[in-house]
């Protein structure tokens, strides 16, 4: 497959190929263009290690954005295109199924590209593409499914693809025996995440696989290792710049800073221990809210309302509501802090205090609140709303968290150490900065509360506006 794969090269407006037919068949390819294939192969080395694994159970501990679903994308059109295995893809969230699925689609329209010349046929339609699934002529699928363990459950002969593995809400090893099935009659389960910190089941299967007590394959690639194997040459010739050392010690230099103390595991690959304050959350940039596109921005309030360890049926008054406002550009996929509220009240006045600040803010904010697991929380949720509805306020949403608090924290983390997370520029956010940095594993009022603020609003913004990063 190597030799198959470095043969295929595409840019926005031809497909590259050489004369070679293995991977088409007999047919002529006379007529595609060979003129032009770049010296730079199309995948990197460490990638191609990831798609020429032959061992059924594989798993891939990786630096953040070096082509790991890339790759699986084309493995899984490829694997279609060749009519040997359909495809299911589960992830931790919406956003990154769309994006796995995404990749795909681009990788289907280039077959089918090749396919119209060498063929005269096509093997996929656009209406047979969707945010979720791709069906292609011959009737293999690709397929993004939910994180929950039972969806891939009674699915055989399929390849499996678990992306994002340390960050899931259900055990590992639950989605691991659901996936099972898939290989029984010849398919395959990859595996690949960034990790999330040192007491993680991801880190547990890998530990498992080193021991020897699991037969799976364990790649492990870090950021500094992709760029040596030609990640930054491969991302300047995509951009049609020139490439220099100077300019990728430089670039590197820049990453690591923009990620500061959050390099170390998101790219370096050493998992993290997170009880120590200012493991997650670094210094916030400033951002600014452009007044003469005002009409660019749309704005969202998250609201928990939190009881802490010492509340009990005398202590009524250990609970803590809390909300942060954003804005949201969907343009640049910037979110701005512009407002926080925290108080230490009982249930009832947490109550008030939500309405007042909804109705403070205006109609045109959503106000998004937390939904405790339960029937309770439903309960809650259904009577906030219709309290908000009277006072005059329309959008109102819920959002049940389902991952552990520090796997929340994480996303929205990692996109705060890459600017894409910013404030105002205000001492009274400033307040709200160093309560985040002090954000840790173990369990803090008030620090917890707003953390959890963040990393829902963020959470629902991404889902909401299919923001890929």
């Amino acid at each position: 497959m190597l030799t198959e794969i470095n043969k295929l090269v595409s840019n926005s407006s031809k497909i590259l190929l050489t004369d070679n037919t293995e991977l088409f068949g007999n047919s002529s390819l006379d007529e595609v263009d060979i003129s032009s294939v770049p010296e730079y192969p199309l995948f990197l080395p460490y990638q191609i290690k990831w798609l020429t694994d032959k061992n059924t159970i594989s798993i891939t501990e990786k630096s953040r954005q070096i082509g790991w679903s890339y790759i699986h994308a084309f493995r899984a059109v490829y694997k279609a295109v060749r009519n040997e295995r359909d495809t299911i893809v589960t992830t931790y969230n919406k956003s990154a199924i769309k994006q796995f699925i995404k990749d795909c689609t681009f990788w289907s329209k280039i077959f089918n590209k090749i396919f119209k010349i060498t063929t005269d046929k096509d093997i996929v339609k656009d209406r047979s593409i969707n945010i979720f699934e791709i069906r292609f002529i011959n009737g293999r699928t690709i397929t993004g499914l939910p994180g929950d363990a039972v969806n891939l459950r009674s699915y055989s002969g399929r390849d499996i693809v678990i992306d994002e593995a340390a960050y899931r809400s259900q055990p590992l090893d639950d989605i691991l025996a659901a996936g099972m099935a898939g290989i029984i009659h010849g398919g395959s389960i990859r595996i690949g995440s960034t990790h999330a910190g040192t007491d993680s089941e991801f880190l547990s299967l890998i530990n498992d696989c080193k021991k020897g007590k699991k037969p799976f394959t364990v790649h492990r690639t870090t950021f500094k290792e992709a760029v040596a194997e030609g990640l930054f040459k491969r991302i300047c010739a995509k951009k049609n710049e020139p490439w220099d050392m100077l300019k990728e010690v430089l670039w590197i230099k820049s990453i690591y800073d923009n990620y500061g103390i959050r390099a170390t595991e998101e790219l370096d690959v050493i998992p993290s221990d997170f009880t120590q304050e200012g493991k997650i959350f670094g210094r916030f940039q400033i951002g600014e809210i452009d007044e003469s596109r005002y009409w660019e921005y749309k704005y969202c309030r998250y609201h928990d309302l939190a009881a802490t360890a010492e509340s009990d049926d005398v202590n009524h008054t250990a609970f803590y509501s809390a909300s942060i406002k954003l804005a949201y550009h969907d343009l640049s996929k910037t979110v701005i802090i512009v407002d926080w509220v925290a108080q230490q009240v009982d249930a009832k006045d947490g109550d008030s205090l939500i309405l007042e600040t909804a109705v403070s803010d205006g109609n045109q904010v959503t106000q998004i609140l937390e939904i405790e697991p339960g029937s309770t929380g439903k309960k809650w949720h259904s009577y906030m709303e219709e309290r908000l509805s009277d006072k005059g306020i329309f959008n109102v949403v819920g959002y049940a968290p389902k991952l552990q608090k520090l796997r929340r924290m994480i996303p929205v983390a990692n996109a705060q150490s890459k600017g894409m997370v910013r404030r105002l520029n205000n001492n009274y956010l400033l307040d709200l900065e160093n309560n985040l940095r002090k954000a840790s594993a173990k369990k803090q009022p008030l620090v917890s509360d707003l953390a959890d603020c963040l990393s829902g609003g963020f959470d629902w913004i991404i889902n909401e506006n299919n923001w890929y990063y």
